[in-house]
């Protein structure tokens, strides 16, 4: 296990050397990796008394990757936490899709840039969500979205600072394969070479651009505007 979780802690120690404040703890106070997460969750009903709600046909199923963690408290003054600004957080799924009727890996990409984080010690979540138009176009031909299938598909959340320099990178990391096997698979899809996968970029949508963007809003992290990029 320890083997399993080597790189995920390299990371981490990388994290900590050349960012000390932005450090993770899992709600058991242990300085342990986050947890990356893939989930399937229905398109939330939003019903408007003036409109017409329309359901177009096909799978009203997103696939949302989610990240828990605590930050370390720290604070600057009695009052005043220190606060992670302009945080990069980039979202990279592979899952199985066809290319010309033969079957490839869909290499699915998008960032969300955080305003800030606070060290407050208290829990947080880090989401991407892939729409479902997406989903129904690039996957694979015969596949049905389940929980089941989501042990084929794999995730990795990359930190970055401001001027895209690599603070963290983590993985969801499934019984049967360890974390090399899935950082493998990641190197593999990305060499030009040999990848052979469809890549897909701005298909993990921000919380802020999916249909969660109003729920517990005053509970999540800010995300900064597009145009403050």
């Amino acid at each position: 296990m320890a083997r399993k979780r080597l790189w995920c802690r390299v990371a981490g120690w990388l994290m900590l050397c050349f960012f000390p404040l932005l450090t993770f703890a899992q709600t058991s106070g242990k300085n342990e990796d986050p947890i990356v997460k893939l989930l399937l969750k229905e398109t939330p009903n939003i019903k408007f008394a003036n409109e017409a709600n329309i359901e177009k046909g096909g799978t009203s199923k997103w696939l949302v990757v989610e990240v828990e963690f605590v930050a370390t408290e720290k604070k600057v003054s009695r009052d005043k936490y220190s606060w992670i600004d302009n945080l990069r957080v980039q979202f990279d799924i592979l899952i199985p899709s066809t290319y010309n009727g033969k079957p490839v890996y869909a290499l699915l990409s998008g960032e969300t840039i955080y305003w800030g984080i606070p060290l407050d010690g208290k829990q947080h979540l880090i989401d991407g969500f892939v729409p479902p138009q997406v989903l129904h176009r690039y996957l694979r031909d015969g596949v049905k979205l389940s929980k089941t299938v989501l042990d084929d598909f794999d995730a990795r959340i990359s930190l970055y600072t401001k001027d895209k320099r690599l603070l963290a990178r983590y993985y969801n990391v499934k019984k049967a394969n360890g974390v090399g096997e899935v950082s493998r698979r990641f190197d593999q899809a990305e060499d030009g070479v040999t990848g052979g996968v469809i890549r897909v970029k701005d298909a993990i949508y921000p919380r802020n651009k999916s249909p969660w963007q109003y729920v517990s809003f005053g509970s999540m992290d800010l995300i900064k505007p597009d145009e403050s990029k």
